[in-house]
């Protein structure tokens, strides 16, 4: 809801395997809340956050084929 939270939406299986990988690669993710809690992952507090946290995801997530 807030402009400073990130969100990626995809089907159920897909965001099982894709938190999976994240977790071996020591890429803590958040899920999302109420009905979408298996279907999307978010990042917020972008503060915290390095430039080198974001392209370590970013290529991840080019790695993962998303």
């Amino acid at each position: 809801r807030l402009p400073t939270v990130f969100t990626l939406a995809a089907k159920k299986t897909w965001m099982n395997g894709f938190f999976q990988a994240a977790e071996k690669q020591e890429i803590m993710l958040g899920k999302g809340y109420g009905l979408w809690n298996e279907t999307t992952f978010r990042i917020a507090n972008f503060p915290s956050h390095t430039t080198e946290d974001f392209n370590q995801l970013i290529e991840f997530i080019k790695h993962y084929g998303l």
